[in-house]
This record gives structure tokens, C-alpha cells and sequence, in this order.
């Protein structure tokens, strides 16, 4: 017995036998919502635990082995990167300050392989790769980049099986255990089962979570637009614990919403889970006073609600509303896959997600097209004209090209002419499409190609010939000028001729050069005696 191709294979009587089987074996996470499904390299769905880091508000952090922080400085700095490059993958983060003591996250940095990837969601979406502007959906270059809202967006990098979310005040990055375990550094620490309790230094200290904050200092990269944050101190040694002092200034407007994590959308999820995302709720609307930053606090407690949906933004009177989806998009809070897509024509399968996301969707079994508009099929032909399924039509500069609708693609059907000859186009019969012609003698006195096979003394070739072939007027009349009858004869006669030579095959000996006449052109001319 021997694995092969992706398949179980066994000699049986000197014969091999396939048996091509998935594993669905369970793997044990260190917590049950890192458990995540996706489609191996044998196309068989397989299961595997995620490593997950989220940064919101501003900012707070939850490394990957779920150590909680805050961080407020507005540098660029490293968010994960691979102790030993193995996938050529690492992501960083730009904050800027939001507030008069207080960052905000605004974009993030993707690297892979040679492409750098920036998502902005400060003030609108944006998507640059390599330094330029690009539009959303982008399927190239190993990136799945759909758009889930006007404000967010998801980088999917299927090779890596690695998901990066993008909203206004909050990132996540999901990478699989089984790539990166042990294997990544950084302000989002270590996908690891060994947990350290805190946070890691580019040198390798581990620090007490207490000191997170201070230790993220060091993960500053140099960032050529904030000169002056090459002045901001790293290696700095961990301050001594205290407790923070009691805030006594009144609460803004937004605050009312951290009271939600206590409520009925929430009524389901993990008290203690709760608890975390309490605090560091109640200190950004008192440090803020901003609904975006305070409303990424809600929306990271309703993502690590495990197995449940949490719908909460109906209970927030429009503070945390997102933006209106526009046409027929319609806001959904719990979905498991990202649209179908049309690209070129074609159909791109939506994304399957492990945990549900929210945003602005297609109804269903419609896909999303280019313009944000929803559509029943991706088949558009060369005007514009959107086409249903089944519906055929001709490929506007080339008649021998047949399109056609199917299963909401648009399929390529070549039409193949055959044993079509070479004839004028008075000659030529076309078929409904003008792509294929066969030739049919018109009657009158024209030029008839066709091919003859000369036999000479064994010897032998293939040529084409003409003749002249067709009616032409001819009449008999009795004369009453003459007295007699006349006639008017006409005859289907050459009237241009070449004379060309064709070499010949022979069975014995060399091949012998042959000539002969090839007509040219027609002409009804004076039926007369030829010599």
C-alpha cells in the first residue's frame, strides 16, 4: 500500500487499485473557535486550527496566543512577522493619532512574496499593490481581494490560507497553525500552544503582559513619511505595575454602547470574553469620544462570540450603522461565504468562511459584478448587453466565433468549416453566420476551380485546374433583310490563360517537370473553329 496523487493505492493481483479517501480527522485546538474548515491541495475538506490577532479601537490588541493589550503610539510597526521566512509573508501596521493622547489604526501593510500590499480605511477604502491604485474584487498574482462593505474589505491569500480583514479601526489576520506554528514574531506575538503569558522583543525577551505595550515599542519600522517617529525611544525597560486611576471624566454620547456587551445581543457569549472587551470599551469612549472607534469594540466582541451570530448594530439607534449598501446589496450580519463574483465573463466562487462576517451582499443566487451592482448572470457581450443563460450570439469581429451563456459564464464555440473550396464570391453559399461558404455555379460563363490528378508514365501530382463552364446567349432567327436565317452563337470560352508546370512524382527515376495551360478568366466570345 502506497499514497500517490492524493490517492490510497494497493496492489491487488498484480494490478493496482485506487481508493481515493479524505481525511476528516478533528484536530484538537487550544480553543474551539480557532477550529476552521478549508479545501486541501486534493480537493478534500480538511480542518485545522487557526491562529488569530485582532486590532481595534486605539488600539487595542489580542495576540495570537490571546494576550490582551493597549498600545497609543503612531508609528508604522511590525505586526507579524516569520522568525524563519518560509512563506515570505509579514504584515505590518501605520497608526496615527485619532485623538489628542490616543492612535488609531488606519492602514496595514501586507507583504508577500515580491508584492506589497496597503489597505487604508481611514477615510475611504483604498487598495494599493506595489504602490499603485487598484480596484476591488482583485483575483491576481495569488491574491483573492473581495470588498464586504464600503469601508472593509478581505485579503484571502489561498496558497498560505491566510485572512486578513480590513474594517475602519480594526484589522484581523488569521493564519493556519499548520504553516506557522512557532514560527512568528511581532506586536500580534506567537502562534504557539506554548503559551508565555506576554509578549516577545525583537531580541527574543519575553516580557510580562504588563509590559506588552512597552515591548511593542521595538517592533517600529523605519517609515519614510513620519520622520519623526525615528526619534521615539525602543528598548525601553518595563515600568513598574500600577493601577490606573479611576476616569472621572463624564461620559460621552458613544458610551451608552459599551452597556450593550451586558445585553440581549450579547446575552449568549462568554461572560469573561465579555468582560475584556468591557474595559477597553468604556476607556476609548471616554479617551475618544469617537462612535467608529467605540462601535470596534462591539464588533470585536461580536467576532469572538463562538457559534453564535450576534446582530447588534439594530440596537445601537444608528451610532454604529455601517454604510448604506447601495442598489440591491442588502446589509447581512451572518454570512458564511463571500458572493460569487464576475471576472472576464467568468464566475468566481465566493470565498467559504469560518466564522461568520457582516457586510453588504448580493440577494441570493445573484453574483456581484465589477460596478457593485448585483447580476443573475457574468455574461456580457461586446455592447454591454447583459445575457440570461442559453442565450447564443456571434463574437463581434470574427463571424466564426459563437458565444453562449452557460451556467452564468460565457462559453467560446469555433465553428470549423470543411472541404470548403476556393471560389468567387459570386460562387459562395454562405451559411447564417458568414462563416462557412460551399461553392455553387452561379449558371452563367464563369472560371470553375477544381482539382485533378495527372498520370504520366508513373508519375504522378496533385494540381488545381480551372475550366470555363456556364451559358451564354445564343440565338437563330430567320433574317427578312437577308432572306434567310441568322445565326448568333456564343461560346463559354477562355480569354486569359498562364502557362504553369508542376513537377511529378515517379515510381522509378527523378521527377519530370510537366506544363499546362491554367485559365485565368472567362468570357462568352463568337463561337468560331479552334486550331
Amino acid at each position: 500500500m502506497w499514497t500517490e496523487d492524493c490517492s490510497i493505492k494497493t496492489c491487488v493481483n498484480g494490478e493496482p487499485k485506487i481508493n481515493r479517501t479524505c481525511n476528516s480527522t478533528k484536530p484538537e485546538c487550544d480553543r474551539e473557535e480557532d477550529l476552521v474548515s478549508y479545501t486541501n491541495e486534493c480537493g478534500c475538506e480538511s480542518m485545522e486550527c487557526n491562529c488569530e490577532c485582532k486590532v481595534y479601537g486605539d488600539p487595542h490588541y489580542v495576540t495570537f496566543d490571546n494576550v490582551h493589550y493597549s498600545f497609543y503610539k503612531n508609528c508604522t510597526y511590525i505586526l507579524v512577522k516569520e522568525v524563519i521566512p518560509k512563506h515570505n509573508f509579514g504584515v505590518e501596521i501605520d497608526n496615527y493619532i485619532c485623538t489628542e493622547d490616543k492612535s488609531c489604526p488606519k492602514a496595514i501593510i501586507i507583504s508577500y512574496n515580491k508584492f506589497k500590499i496597503t489597505v487604508s480605511t481611514l477615510d475611504q477604502l483604498t487598495l494599493t499593490i506595489n504602490n499603485r491604485t487598484e480596484s476591488i474584487p482583485y483575483n491576481l498574482n495569488g491574491f483573492d481581494i473581495v470588498k464586504l462593505s464600503h469601508t472593509s474589505l478581505q485579503v484571502y491569500i489561498p496558497k498560505i490560507r491566510t485572512k486578513i480583514t480590513a474594517r475602519r479601526n480594526r484589522f484581523v489576520i488569521s493564519i493556519p497553525e499548520q504553516l506557522f506554528l512557532d514560527n512568528t514574531e511581532g506586536q500580534c506575538g506567537s502562534c504557539t500552544r506554548k503559551k508565555i503569558g506576554g509578549c516577545r522583543r525583537p531580541d527574543g525577551t519575553v516580557e510580562k503582559s504588563t509590559c506588552c505595550p512597552t515591548a511593542a515599542l521595538d517592533w517600529k519600522v523605519p517609515d519614510t513619511t513620519k520622520p519623526h517617529c525615528a526619534k521615539d525611544p525602543t528598548n525601553v525597560t518595563c515600568p513598574t505595575p500600577t493601577t490606573a486611576p479611576l476616569t472621572t471624566s463624564p461620559p460621552g454620547p458613544c458610551c451608552k454602547l459599551c452597556e450593550l456587551l451586558h445585553q440581549k445581543p450579547f446575552e449568549k457569549c462568554n461572560k469573561n470574553d465579555m468582560e475584556t472587551y468591557d474595559k477597553t470599551c468604556e476607556d476609548d469612549c471616554h479617551s475618544t469620544n469617537i462612535c467608529s472607534v467605540v462601535c470596534a469594540n462591539l464588533e470585536a466582541a461580536a467576532s469572538e462570540c463562538q457559534g453564535n451570530c450576534v446582530e447588534w448594530r439594530s440596537y445601537t439607534n444608528g451610532l454604529c450603522d455601517l454604510d448604506t449598501c447601495d442598489g440591491i446589496l442588502t446589509y447581512q450580519p451572518c454570512q458564511m461565504e463571500t458572493d460569487d463574483r464576475c471576472e472576464n465573463n467568468k464566475v468566481i466562487l465566493g470565498q467559504s468562511l469560518s466564522k461568520p462576517i457582516e457586510g453588504c451582499f448580493c440577494p441570493k443566487g445573484m453574483k456581484s459584478s465589477n460596478n457593485d451592482t448585483c447580476v443573475h448572470t457574468c455574461c456580457v457581450d461586446h455592447s454591454g448587453r447583459q445575457r440570461n443563460n442559453g442565450e447564443k450570439w456571434q463574437h463581434f469581429s470574427d463571424n466564426c466565433t459563437i458565444l453562449e451563456c452557460f451556467s452564468s459564464s460565457v462559453k467560446e464555440n469555433k465553428l470549423h468549416c470543411k472541404n470548403q473550396g476556393n471560389c468567387p464570391e459570386p460562387q459562395r453559399k454562405w451559411d447564417e453566420h458568414h462563416c462557412c461558404y460551399e461553392c455553387v455555379p452561379t449558371g452563367r460563363c464563369e472560371t470553375i476551380e477544381y482539382n485533378n490528378t495527372i498520370k504520366k508514365d508513373n508519375c504522378i501530382a496533385e494540381v488545381e485546374v480551372t475550366r470555363c463552364k456556364g451559358r451564354c446567349d445564343s440565338s437563330s432567327e430567320f433574317d427578312f433583310i437577308t432572306d434567310r436565317m441568322s445565326h448568333d452563337c456564343k461560346c463559354c470560352e477562355e480569354v486569359e490563360q498562364e502557362e504553369r508546370k508542376v513537377d511529378l512524382i515517379c515510381n522509378e527515376g527523378p521527377n519530370k517537370s510537366y506544363s499546362y495551360i491554367y485559365i485565368k478568366k472567362c468570357k462568352c466570345e463568337n463561337c468560331e473553329p479552334k486550331m
